[in-house]
């Protein structure tokens, strides 16, 4: 790309790879039981504000989850970017605009809704129940010494993956691991910027068992991988 034929080099690479086949699609979803919608936050602007003036201390409900949710994995708008076709901008930057991280939520608290396993669904701004029961003790063992890092019992878990066929479509190297590792690592930070401004501890990690934690989320591990897991508490 640094030579001046560089984008139309790449113009008609990405013509030859989609006359072989289509761009994954740029949204995932699944057979939801029950579908939580979510409130939609336009901006960190007057979050603090927000904050201070909506939540009652103490109390989590599914607004603290809409805030936490759509600023860090959600919609902003859609790129356009010609033959390729259309891709998600989100708060954070990715390689591509190919945002290969898709978020799961296990909740035990049963009070802001039904505990379960849930899919941040990005099209719809929902979370979508996938299964229902509280998975305290699946999770508690998947992730090792995770739920020991605090003394009070965490309400939530959030589990990173990686959809690599995102990426894989347009970067076909094996550098191009770059480009999702650099998503979320984003998707990461600003998770516990978010999380601090909403008053909830937490703490990641990227060791855990990752084959129980995929058959706990019912995923193929080679096609979607999880790579990190994160404590609300």
């Amino acid at each position: 790309m640094g030579k001046p034929s560089g984008f139309v080099d790449d113009e008609s690479r990405m013509e030859d790879f989609k006359s072989a086949s289509l761009p994954p699609p740029i949204y995932q979803k699944f057979d939801a039981k029950i579908k939580y919608p979510l409130e939609k936050v336009e901006s960190f602007t007057g979050l603090d504000e927000l904050i201070e003036n909506s939540f009652e201390k103490g109390k989590t409900t599914l607004k603290h989850f809409s805030v936490l949710f759509d600023l860090c994995f959600g919609e902003r708008k859609k790129v356009d970017f010609g033959i390729q076709g259309h891709f998600l901008q989100k708060a954070i930057p990715s390689g591509g605009a190919r945002h290969t991280t898709e978020v799961f939520f296990v909740y035990f608290n049963n009070a802001a809704m039904e505990n379960g396993i849930y899919h941040y669904n990005v099209e719809e701004n929902s979370l979508d129940q996938l299964k229902k029961g509280n998975y305290f003790e699946e999770f508690f063992d998947a992730t090792l010494d995770l739920f020991t890092k605090y003394t009070k019992r965490p309400f939530g878990l959030v589990i990173f993956t990686c959809l690599h066929e995102r990426a894989m479509w347009r970067y076909r190297d094996s550098r191009s691991w770059r480009a999702p590792m650099i998503d979320i690592g984003h998707a990461m930070m600003i998770l516990r910027t978010v999380s601090q401004k909403l008053g909830f501890d937490y703490y990641s990690y990227q060791k855990f068992k990752d084959k129980e934690v995929s058959e706990l989320l019912e995923l193929d591990n080679i096609r979607q991988t999880p790579l990190y897991v994160t404590t609300l508490v």
